[in-house]
């Protein structure tokens, strides 16, 4: 599942004090995205697209 967001440091910071931190990050011209796992180990994408 992906989930487009408008700021993905927020997230990452929000979802990091309930202690769930990203598998995996990247930043490119596409924008920036983070992995996370969920308790049934569904991965789950946070995309942020990238600014105008």
């Amino acid at each position: 599942m992906t989930i487009v967001v408008t700021d993905l440091a927020a997230e990452k910071e929000r979802l990091s004090a309930e202690g769930i931190l990203p598998e995996t990050e990247a930043r490119g011209s596409f924008g920036a995205v983070a992995s996370f796992f969920d308790e049934e180990n569904n991965r789950i994408v946070l995309a942020e697209p990238p600014k105008s």
